[in-house]
This record gives C-alpha cells, structure tokens and sequence, in this order.
C-alpha cells in the first residue's frame, strides 16, 4: 500500500478522470486516467506489451517527465516514447506489470 501511496502524492489524485480513450491499444487488463486539467496521465499494464496512447497526447509527452513504476517495488524508470503517425508508442521494461506515469514539466 505503501508504494501506491508514494506513486498517488506525485499526483494531483482527487482530480483522476478515468479515460478509455488514452489507451489505443493493448491488454484488456489495462486501465489509463488523466487529470482534469491534462497535465498528466497514469495507466496501469496488467502485463508487458507495448502500448499505443492516443496523439491528443503528443504535446504532453513532449514537455514531461516520463515514468515506468514497478508497482511491486517502487522502482522508477525513465519511460521511452516514440511519437509516430497514429500513436505514441511506449514499451516497458522488464517488470511482469507496470505503471506509466506522465507528468508535465512545471513552468
């Protein structure tokens, strides 16, 4: 409950919006939310795949910091992206779930 609870004091969390839209593809067993505002988005991989996030994205991505968390330990890994034609593509690392933390850079 710990490691939640460190990953939800990151986060604005009172202002999650649950958005089916983020992910557009992947594991049915993933879930993404965003803030209110857009500031940042939060989703959870029931699984390790590579996962396609929506380019309404894009400019968050590009003015962020991006997060791999392992849920079970509370490791922190820096989150490649790859902005393509349809897609922000984004892939894990090794972990056999993980969560994916994208939060803008403060001005």
């Amino acid at each position: 409950m710990q490691i939640m609870q460190n990953i939800f004091k990151k986060i604005s969390w009172w202002k999650l919006v649950p958005d089916s839209t983020i992910l557009q593809s992947g594991h049915k067993g993933n879930v993404a939310a965003r803030s209110e505002a857009g500031d940042w988005l939060i989703a959870y991989l029931s699984k390790p795949e590579k996962i396609a996030i929506s380019l309404r994205y894009v400019s968050l991505f590009k003015h962020s910091q991006n997060s791999w968390i392992g849920p079970a330990t509370g490791n922190m890994l820096k989150a490649e992206y790859k902005i393509g034609q349809n897609n922000i593509s984004v892939e894990p690392l090794y972990w056999t779930d993980a969560m994916l933390l994208v939060t803008a850079d403060k001005k």
